[in-house]
């Protein structure tokens, strides 16, 4: 895998693909950009590249569950060869996007999307 986005992909698109995620990832009612992590910027175990950011996710809840929310710093990682993007996050907070009335804060989260 390489770190840096190919060349001819927009900066935004994968904006854009988190902006998204209530029209493809079930039961996602909210989610939205909040930040670029700063490539100089020091989060404990977390690798800082040009395409990390910061994100908001809200997903319902059936009854009698409340919703979960999350703010999560996610990398993508792009294998020009092999066709092949891997996005691997994991929680943290952010001032933009305090607690929510109505939902319950994942506050520990880590995974990946392949």
């Amino acid at each position: 895998m390489t770190h840096d986005r190919p060349a001819g992909v927009p900066a935004d698109a994968l904006e854009k693909l988190v902006d998204d995620h209530p029209d493809w990832v079930d039961r996602c009612i909210d989610a939205r950009h909040l930040a670029y992590v700063e490539k100089t910027a020091q989060l404990p175990g977390i690798d800082q590249r040009l395409d990390d950011r910061i994100v908001y996710n809200r997903t319902e809840g059936t009854w009698p569950v409340k919703d979960r929310d999350v703010v999560v710093t996610s990398h993508a990682d792009f294998d020009v060869k092999g066709h092949e993007v891997r996005l691997t996050f994991r929680s943290t907070s952010h001032p933009k996007m305090p607690p929510q009335d109505g939902a319950v804060r994942i506050t520990f989260l880590r995974g990946h999307w392949t």
